[in-house]
C-alpha cells in the first residue's frame, strides 16, 4: 500500500525570531509570503493592515498659521534691546589679507560691537568671504559702518570653472591638504580629502565586474557627455541667526535650519559651551534645499559672527543674510560633468562607465556621479569614478544627499545615453558667469548679509 504523499515542511524559523505571514504587493495583486524577524520587533504592516493614520486625511497643526501669516520664522523674531549685523565680504575670490582697520567704524553711529573675522595674513579664498562684522542698534547702521572698515587686500590668481580647476596648470584653492566638517544633511564619506592632486579630490571608485573586458569584448559602446549647471537654493527665508547670551555659560538661538541638533552641537564646539547649555529655536523654517544645517560653513561663520558680536555688545544680536550674501556665501547644489560609456553584447546591457567631475567650491563633498551605479543593478560590470574639484567658490553642497532630484541627477547621464544614443550637450559656463557678476557685485559697494 502507497504511503500518503508527505507534507512539504516549510522552513523552520531562525532562532531568536518570530515569523508573520504578510500580504505583499499591489492594489489586485497580492501574495501572501512568510518573513522572520527579530523578536523584539513588531509585524509589519502589509496590505491587509487597517491603518487610521498612514494614508488618511490629517489636518497640518501648522497650516491656519502659514496661510494666515501669523508663523513666526527667525526672520520675524524680535527681543527687547536686540542689535542688527552686517558683514564686510571680500570683493577678491582670492587674495591675502594685508591689514585690517576697524577703529573708524567703532565710531560711527549706533555702532556697539564690531569684529575682524579674518585676521592678517588669512587667505581670501572666494568672492564673498566674511571679512569683518558690525552690530549696530538699526540695520542701516550697521550697513553703513561697514564703509569705515579699511581692508588691504594682496589678489592673488583664481579658478572658477571646474573643469578648468581640474587641469595641471590651474591655480591651486588649496596650499595644503583640507578636511571639511561634515554635516546632518551630507552622505557618508562626502567630507575630508580622499586622493587630492592640484584641486582634483577622487575618490575611490565604485567598481563592479571587469568594465575595461566587458568593453573591449562588446558589439557596441555609446560615449556621450552631460553636463549640469550650479543651481542656486534661493530659499525663501534666508539664512540668519539671532543669539542671545542668558549668562556666561548659556546662549539661546534662534536659526533658520534644517538641523537644530547640528546647529547646537556647532555653536557648542565653537563656544566651548556644553551643548546642554545651547537652547536653539526654529518654529518654523522658510526654506533650506539641504544648505541649512550648522552654525554656517567655510568662509561664512554666520552663528559665530552672530555671538561673538552678542557678547561683545552684551546684547542679542540678529543676523540675517541679504539676497546677495545669500547667493554668494551659502552655497548652493554643485555643477555637474559626467562622461558616461554604456557597452551592449548581444542586446544585452553589459557594462557602464561613469566619470564625474563636481566643484563643492572651497569644500570637499560634492557628492557627483556616486548614485549611478545604483540605476540599472542587473549590469553585471559598473565602474563609478568620482572627482571632486576644488575651486574659489562659497561651500557648494553635497549633490548625492540632497532632494530626490539631486539623486536623479546624479544617475541621469546614464538613462540618456540608453535612450538616446550619442547625444552630446555642450557645457554652459553659468559658474564663470555667476562669479564675475559676484565680484563686481561686492566690489561695487560694501555688502550686509
Amino acid at each position: 500500500m502507497p504511503l500518503p504523499p508527505q507534507r512539504k515542511k516549510s522552513k523552520a524559523a531562525v532562532p531568536n525570531t518570530t515569523r508573520h505571514r504578510v500580504e505583499v504587493g499591489f492594489a489586485g495583486k497580492t501574495e501572501s509570503v512568510t518573513v522572520d524577524l527579530p523578536s523584539d520587533e513588531a509585524k509589519p504592516w502589509d496590505a491587509q493592515s487597517k491603518l487610521s493614520v498612514v494614508g488618511q486625511r490629517v489636518p497640518r497643526i501648522d497650516g491656519h498659521l502659514k496661510v494666515s501669516g501669523k508663523a513666526k520664522y527667525t526672520f520675524d523674531v524680535a527681543v527687547p534691546g536686540m542689535l542688527w549685523a552686517a558683514i564686510l565680504r571680500s570683493p577678491h575670490p582670492a587674495a591675502t589679507v594685508q591689514s585690517i582697520d576697524l577703529s573708524a567704524a567703532e565710531d560711527q553711529r549706533g555702532v556697539r560691537a564690531v569684529m575682524a573675522v579674518a585676521s592678517k595674513g588669512d587667505r581670501v579664498l572666494f568672492a564673498g568671504q566674511a571679512i569683518a562684522a558690525v552690530a549696530a542698534e538699526r540695520p542701516e547702521q550697521a550697513r553703513e559702518a561697514l564703509a569705515y572698515i579699511a581692508v588691504e587686500y594682496k589678489e592673488a590668481p583664481y579658478v572658477i570653472g571646474t573643469m578648468e580647476a581640474a587641469g595641471v596648470k590651474a591655480a591651486l584653492v588649496h596650499q595644503a591638504a583640507v578636511t571639511t566638517k561634515a554635516s546632518e544633511g551630507d552622505e557618508p564619506g562626502a567630507a575630508g580629502n580622499k586622493r587630492l592632486a592640484g584641486n582634483v579630490n577622487s575618490h575611490e571608485p565604485s567598481i563592479k565586474g571587469d568594465v575595461e573586458r566587458a568593453l573591449a569584448t562588446a558589439d557596441t559602446v555609446i560615449e556621450a557627455t552631460y553636463t549640469t549647471a550650479v543651481q542656486t537654493h534661493s530659499a525663501l527665508e534666508t539664512h540668519g541667526f539671532m543669539v542671545r547670551w542668558d549668562d556666561e555659560t548659556h546662549v539661546t538661538v534662534w536659526a533658520s535650519t534644517q538641523g537644530i541638533f547640528s546647529v547646537r552641537d556647532d555653536m557648542a564646539q565653537l563656544l566651548e559651551l556644553d551643548p546642554a547649555n545651547v537652547t536653539v529655536i526654529t518654529d518654523f523654517v522658510g526654506g533650506g534645499f539641504g544648505a541649512k544645517f550648522g552654525a554656517g560653513g567655510p568662509g561664512n561663520p554666520l552663528g559665530t559672527i552672530a555671538a561673538t558680536l552678542a557678547k561683545q555688545a552684551k546684547a542679542p544680536v540678529k543676523l540675517m543674510c541679504d539676497r546677495q550674501g545669500e547667493q554668494l556665501a551659502t552655497g548652493n547644489r554643485p555643477d555637474s560633468h559626467q562622461v558616461v560609456k554604456l557597452a551592449a553584447r548581444k542586446g544585452k546591457l553589459v557594462a557602464i562607465d561613469v566619470g564625474s567631475h563636481g566643484s563643492g567650491g572651497i569644500a570637499t563633498g560634492a557628492g557627483i556621479g556616486r548614485n549611478a551605479s545604483h540605476v540599472y543593478t542587473r549590469c553585471p560590470n559598473i565602474r563609478v569614478t568620482q572627482r571632486d574639484v576644488f575651486t574659489n567658490a562659497a561651500r557648494n553642497r553635497d549633490a548625492g544627499a540632497r532632494t530626490p532630484a539631486g539623486s536623479l541627477r546624479d544617475g541621469a547621464g546614464v538613462g540618456r545615453v540608453g535612450g538616446q544614443g550619442r547625444y552630446r550637450r555642450t557645457r554652459t559656463p553659468y559658474r564663470e558667469r555667476r562669479a564675475s557678476r559676484a565680484t563686481q557685485a561686492v566690489r561695487d559697494r560694501p555688502q550686509e548679509i
